[in-house]
This record gives C-alpha cells, sequence and structure tokens, in this order.
C-alpha cells in the first residue's frame, strides 16, 4: 500500500513539473489521487495547488512552505481529506471541497506571516492552529469542528465574516502567552462564535490591534445546561464612533462608560440567561467597577462582582436581555466612606477634631464642614476640624475614585459643647490656721457637674466652694478643675499667699450694720498678745491678751464710746519674732449714736 502511494505521489509531481514554467515552483496536481499515509512525511518547498478533480487525503504529515514561493496551498477544484496534519506557511485557498469530520479529524496549522484563510468555498477545519507573530485574516467565513488554537501574538482577524466554533466543551478554543503577548480573535464586523450546551465557563479570547493593541476577554457562562450559541467581538474604539453615545447614560445608575473600548455579545441560538464576565488591564484601561448595555443610552446590566487575576473581570450574573448587543465597561459611584471620629466633644478641642475617611483605598477624599473650620488639608483620608465657637455642626466627606466617580456625601451631625472658663476668688487676708474661703466664679453655657481643688499644700477637695486652713505662711498654687454636665473641661491655677504676725485695719464703724463693726487684729502664727487702746486723753478703755478678741467700740463697762481717733498698742511675738507695733484708729458712728 505504502507503494503505490509513493506511486501515485511521484506521478503527480511529475505532471507538475511539465505542465507550465507557471508551476515550476508549486507541487501541482492535475487530476491525481495523492494519498499520505500515517506516519508519512511530504515536505514542499513552495505551493501546493490541488486543481481539476484531484484529490488528496492527508493521513501522514505534509508542510507547505515558503522556502521557494510564498507556500500558499490551494485546493482549487479538487478534494482534501484525511486525519493528518498539515502545515501551512503562505495563504489557505478553498474553491473545492475541504472536508474534516469525525472521520476525517485533519489539523490544520497555520504558521506564516499575514496569510489569509479565503477561496470561493468556506473551510471546515476540525483542528486549526495559528503560530506566528503576525495577522491570520478571513476573507470568508470558516468552521472549526473541534479545537481551535491561537499561540502566543497570533491574531486570527475574522474581518467581516464569522469563524464558528462548533464544538460545545468550554476548552475547544484555547491560547497562551504571557500577559500582552496572548494569541486572539479580532473582528471588523465579524464574529467569534461558539455553540454551547453546558453551564460552564466559555472564555472568548477577543482583542485587537487596531491603534492600542488589546486582548479583553468575554466569559459566558449559560445557566443552564441547554443548547444555545452566542457571538462575541470586541471593538476597540470609542463606542461613540460607532453610534453609542458613551456620555449618554443613565446617570442615576453610571457616572462614566469606557471610551477606549467595547464589546459586542449576541446570543443567536437558544433563550438561555447567562452570566457575563468582561475582563479589562485595571493599570490601562482604569478601575471599572460594572457594566453596561447600549439600548436608547447606556444602562447598567444589573449588579456585578469584580474578580482579579492576571487581567480584572466585571460580571454581571444570569443576565437574559440580549435585544442590542454593545456591552461597555461601566464606571458606578462608588459607595459612601463611612467617617471615624467624634460626634459629640468640647469647643477647642483639637485631639477630639480628627476625622478620619474609610473607602476603597485607590479613592480620594475631599471633606467640608459646617459650624467650623477645617486646620489644614481639606484632602486626603484624615481631616482636623476646629470647633471652637459653634453649637451644631456637620463633617462631610466625598470620595472619588480613580475614574473620577464620586460618591454621595458621607456626613456626621457632631455636637460641639462649650467648654466652662474656670475662676475662683479666695480672702484678700489670710493667715496661719484661720480659715481661708474659696469661691468658684466659673462662667460657662453649661452647668459645672464636678470641681476639683488642689491647694497646693498636699490637700484637696471637690466641693463648690470649700474652706482650707493652711499650716504655715507661704505661697501656695492652687489649681481648679472644673467639668461641666457635657464633659468639657478648664483649669485655672492661681498664687495665694498666706501670712505671719499682725493685719491691723485703721478705720471701724461700729453702727450696727453688720459691715466693718468691730476693731479686729487677725493674727497668725501669734503666742505672746497684749493690746491696749486709749483714748485722746491717754486713758485706757480696752485691753485684751486674746488675739481673737474684737474691739466693738466699748468700754470694758460696756460703755459706748464716741466717735474719734483711739491709740492703740500691740506687743506680739510668733516665736522669736516680735510684730509689736502702735498706731491710730478712727471710731466713726453716725449722728443719733
Amino acid at each position: 500500500m505504502k507503494n503505490k502511494n509513493l506511486q501515485t505521489l511521484f506521478f503527480a509531481l511529475s505532471v507538475g513539473l511539465v505542465s507550465s514554467s507557471a508551476y515550476s515552483q508549486v507541487f501541482f496536481n492535475n487530476g491525481a489521487d495523492i494519498m499520505v499515509s500515517s506516519g508519512g512525511l511530504v515536505q514542499i518547498n513552495g505551493g501546493f495547488e490541488n486543481a481539476v478533480i484531484g484529490n488528496l487525503t492527508n493521513d501522514g504529515e505534509m508542510h507547505v512552505d515558503s522556502a521557494v514561493s510564498k507556500g500558499d496551498f490551494w485546493n482549487n477544484v479538487g478534494t482534501v481529506d484525511g486525519s493528518g496534519d498539515l502545515y501551512v506557511e503562505g495563504d489557505w485557498i478553498n474553491d473545492g471541497q475541504f472536508t474534516a469530520d469525525a472521520s476525517n479529524t485533519s489539523h490544520v496549522y497555520l504558521y506564516g506571516t499575514s496569510q489569509l484563510i479565503t477561496g470561493g468555498n468556506e473551510s471546515h477545519f476540525w483542528d486549526l492552529e495559528t503560530a506566528g507573530s503576525d495577522v491570520k485574516t478571513m476573507k470568508l467565513n470558516a468552521f472549526v469542528q473541534n479545537d481551535l488554537t491561537l499561540n502566543q501574538n497570533t491574531e486570527l482577524a475574522t474581518d467581516a465574516y464569522m469563524m464558528y466554533v462548533e464544538n460545545t466543551d468550554p476548552s475547544a478554543i484555547s491560547n497562551n502567552g504571557s500577559k500582552g503577548s496572548e494569541g486572539f480573535v479580532s473582528s471588523g464586523i465579524g464574529y467569534l462564535s461558539w455553540a454551547m450546551n453546558q453551564s460552564a465557563d466559555y472564555v472568548f479570547p477577543v482583542g485587537s490591534s487596531l491603534g492600542t493593541k488589546r486582548y479583553r476577554t468575554v466569559t459566558l457562562k449559560p445557566t443552564t445546561a441547554s443548547s444555545c450559541r452566542f457571538f462575541v467581538s470586541m471593538e476597540n474604539v470609542n463606542a461613540t464612533t460607532d453610534g453609542y453615545d458613551v456620555n449618554k447614560f443613565d446617570s442615576v445608575t453610571i457616572c462614566k462608560i469606557n471610551d477606549q473600548f467595547y464589546h459586542r455579545i449576541v446570543r443567536d441560538n437558544g433563550s438561555t440567561s447567562a452570566d457575563i464576565g468582561i475582563s479589562f488591564d485595571k493599570l490601562a484601561d482604569g478601575g471599572w467597577a460594572s457594566s453596561a448595555q447600549w439600548q436608547t443610552k447606556w444602562e447598567k446590566t444589573g449588579t456585578t462582582t469584580m474578580t482579579s487575576a492576571t487581567y480584572e473581570t466585571v460580571t454581571v450574573a444570569a443576565y437574559n436581555n440580549f435585544t442590542t448587543n454593545p456591552f461597555a465597561l461601566a464606571g458606578i459611584a462608588p459607595d459612601a466612606p463611612v467617617i471615624d471620629g467624634a460626634n459629640g466633644l468640647c469647643a477647642g478641642d483639637v485631639d477630639a477634631g480628627m476625622y478620619n475617611a474609610t473607602g476603597d483605598a485607590s479613592s480620594s477624599f475631599s471633606w467640608s464642614v459646617s459650624g467650623g473650620s477645617i486646620v489644614g488639608a481639606s484632602t486626603g483620608s484624615t481631616v482636623n476640624v476646629d470647633w471652637s465657637g459653634t453649637s451644631t455642626a456637620t463633617v462631610s466627606v466625598v470620595q472619588t475614585d480613580a475614574l473620577g466617580c464620586s460618591s454621595v456625601p458621607a456626613t456626621m451631625s457632631v455636637n460641639v459643647f462649650q467648654k466652662p472658663i474656670a475662676g475662683f476668688v479666695g480672702d484678700s487676708a489670710a493667715f496661719s490656721y484661720t480659715l481661708f474661703s474659696f469661691e468658684d466664679t466659673t462662667i460657662g453655657n453649661n452647668g459645672v457637674a464636678n470641681w476639683q481643688w488642689d491647694f497646693g499644700d498636699g490637700y484637696t477637695s471637690s466641693q463648690e466652694n470649700p474652706y482650707h486652713q493652711y499650716s504655715g505662711p507661704g505661697t501656695y498654687s492652687v489649681q481648679l478643675i472644673v467639668t461641666n454636665e457635657n464633659g468639657c473641661v478648664d483649669t485655672i491655677l492661681s498664687d495665694v499667699t498666706i501670712h505671719e504676725g499682725l493685719l491691723i485695719s485703721n478705720t471701724f464703724t461700729p453702727n450696727g450694720d453688720g459691715i466693718n463693726d468691730y476693731f479686729m487684729v487677725p493674727s497668725s502664727g501669734i503666742t505672746e498678745y497684749h493690746i491696749m487702746i486709749y483714748n485722746r486723753w491717754g486713758t485706757l478703755v480696752f485691753e485684751s491678751d486674746a488675739p481673737s478678741v474684737t474691739w466693738d467700740g466699748k468700754t470694758k463697762a460696756g460703755l459706748v464710746l464716741p466717735s474719734g481717733t483711739y491709740f492703740y498698742t500691740v506687743a506680739a511675738k510668733a516665736g522669736e519674732m516680735d510684730h509689736s507695733s502702735q498706731g491710730y484708729v478712727e471710731l466713726l458712728r453716725g449722728d443719733n449714736q
């Protein structure tokens, strides 16, 4: 059998050589039967033409390359069948009958540059594989019954035609290559078509080298395992160019439409819905979050989910509206960010006026306030607000994503409480071991709920108006911390001086009005004391050895003395310190006394 095949092959070659000089670089079959058996190899360093009614049955391996001429494989009028491998470096031209089915499982491998799939008749490939960093362009419809393989950097351009993949296995179309060098199918007004009957991911490796080269897949997953067929293409242009204005969209659900490329998705057969996933390169294309379909304007397809791998993908589940075919990536307004910070604070509390926004890590943030003022920058995830001089206020923030889509503002209401203004007064003259009175004079628009006194000598009090005795003279730093009912705090420090010795006044008015009715000699630390008071004639009218005793302007016998000037002498000691003194005091009464 093998010898017979070789004889037939040699005969066809001889006929080709004697036909015409025009075929001197072409293996020209002028009507013979050519058979390449399994395991056989035919190498043609030039073109192949199967002319007239010639028949080629290839069950082995046949190479048609361009070592001498272009290396076209031209089935002119004859028939080509078999289950072998056909390696073609030139154009694939079918004007005859090319049969591929379960009994003719040939593998066609197109590995040249700028190749065409053309001819007068459609080619029905069993397996079709492309290689080489160039474009294979279809000039008529073509069918792949089993597997379509697109190797690294190869582009299969359907142009205005259809590439039908009839194998319903989700792995029937495959490609390879690292990111940016994947094999893909491009289209003008044609499509890549795929028959389906499984509820599984069918990945359409579509892209384009028109303008900026892009590889952006569409993944379709039918929701039921029923028979259906989808067409997909990627249009590597601004959709407005094709009449689908990217500035015309449902502004309630969409804020932006991708103006770099879009896809066409057609359900040609069946009625099942499908999950639709559209891929993109976030670095090159921007961070899209949803998809849209053109109707009379761009409408959001529905709730989408986002996944990231080599490429990002937005997916809408169980979509069933294929009345129009343009689909595009869409930007949607991000969710309002979350504000973290105090919603109740005291005016002027800078630390409490810090607010932080949590949202998308790639978003920018812009802040605004009412009732206060922003300290420093109003952008960024954190802002500092000065709430002095207000009572009710708001802080708001908007996040804007990388596409320029802005969220609705997130707003927090803030209650700003005024701080109390701490203050106190004390006795103007104070001595050791005498009661020193402190009076709270704090002011503010909220009542004080707590007082914390520190008298500077190790003693404290929580009373509003306390009394305190100091055990010795000196200057003491007294601190008062007041807290109002809203928790706002203020502090005041003031020095108090405690005296040792005598403090003698020079006038008193014993008229019974309760004000300055006695001549008193306050003292501190006095251990020895004696006072004598004389009238202007030198007569002793009052005498005492007790520092606490006060003179009411009467004699010891209780006689009321008249207004006038009286002389006093005080002999006083505090330990070794002599505080003796003498002087005059005016006794003043009303005219009726």
